[in-house]
């Protein structure tokens, strides 16, 4: 009679298994919270701050992604914004990866505060008079959307048709925008398409890192800091370029690695203490090495919080006070 109760739980025990593991391959249903924007609230905002400060401030269109034909755009802040003045360029990115959303709400903030302080704090006046000061709020649109409208709020990846069915797939299709850049593409990521690290079907291959590439080869930026956030892994560091196996650190290792510890030992965590600079390597297409490698741009990448990427929307404020 035990045998037998044994045998007649065990289809049951089975199929509690199977809905536990199809429960963990799941795309999480989890909430964002509000304090988070989508890119419509980014846009409106945007244009908002374009119409308020209209001498500083100037909104372009980028580019699209093609998949759906998203705009991605970017904000200049100068004191002649409309024109191509003869001044360093310093550039900031966030939302390479879907998920990875403080990156988006520390560009906002700055925006924010740069425009309300231009004309009363006499240093963030000189950085819009002296400089020619770009932003890029969401690299990667599709895959935000994604995430903002809670289809998936861990999702990573842009929306690349992979297996081109012409339907999206959150098992398969997508690629991660950071290990899709052309300089050592081959020599990281991932080749599975299902991975959320996929690399793409060739370097440079996907439209949203053609059109930071485009940008940096026409405004060649001084400095650029690319906002990250980690899910899993160690965080509240600055990875810089790079050390690379058998030929060492960068040519220029002295000079980004005072940029990058100054950077760090400036942003403060919720505990006070202070970020740690990284070197990082030379390899997996990731977007600092091919700022540094080809256009000669100190490229920097902030990760945001440390095994965190969305952290409750009351932190969110003091945070991005933190790290912007």
């Amino acid at each position: 009679m035990r045998l037998a109760t044994q045998v007649a739980l065990r289809p049951a025990i089975l199929l509690l298994i199977a809905g536990l593991v199809v429960l963990a391959s799941a795309p999480t249903a989890s909430a964002l919270d509000p304090r988070y924007h989508n890119c419509d609230e980014v846009h409106a905002e945007i244009l908002a701050l374009a119409a308020a400060y209209p001498s500083i401030v100037r909104v372009d269109t980028l580019g699209v992604t093609a998949t759906d034909g998203l705009d991605v755009w970017a904000v200049k802040l100068s004191d002649n914004v409309s024109v191509d003045e003869d001044e360093p360029v310093v550039f900031y990115n966030g939302v390479h990866h879907a998920e990875e959303v403080m990156g988006l709400e520390a560009i906002m903030w700055m925006l924010d505060e740069l425009t309300t302080a231009y004309g009363v704090d006499d240093t963030m006046t000189q950085w819009i008079d002296d400089l020619e000061i770009w932003f890029l709020p969401v690299l990667n649109p599709e895959g935000h959307g994604i995430v903002t409208a809670e289809i998936d709020t861990i999702w990573r990846k842009n929306k690349f048709d992979n297996n081109g069915n012409e339907q999206f797939d959150l098992l398969y299709d997508g690629v991660d925008l950071n290990h899709n850049y052309d300089f050592n593409w081959d020599q990281g990521g991932s080749t599975n398409p299902e991975s959320e690290y996929y690399r793409g079907p060739s370097a440079g291959s996907e439209a949203e890192t053609q059109i930071l590439c485009d940008f940096c080869l026409e405004h060649k930026p001084l400095f650029s800091l690319n906002y990250h956030s980690p899910r899993s892994s160690p965080g509240d560091l600055v990875y810089y370029p790079w050390y690379w196996p058998l030929q060492g650190f960068a040519p220029d290792h002295h000079t980004i690695f005072e940029v990058a510890n100054t950077l760090a030992s400036l942003t403060l965590k919720e505990d006070d203490t202070p970020y740690i600079a990284q070197y990082g390597y030379a390899d997996a297409g990731k977007c600092r090495n091919w700022q540094y490698g080809v256009v000669g741009t100190v490229g920097l990448t902030m990760e945001i919080l440390s095994q965190l990427c969305q952290p409750g929307g009351d932190r969110v404020d003091g945070i991005c006070e933190r790290v912007a």
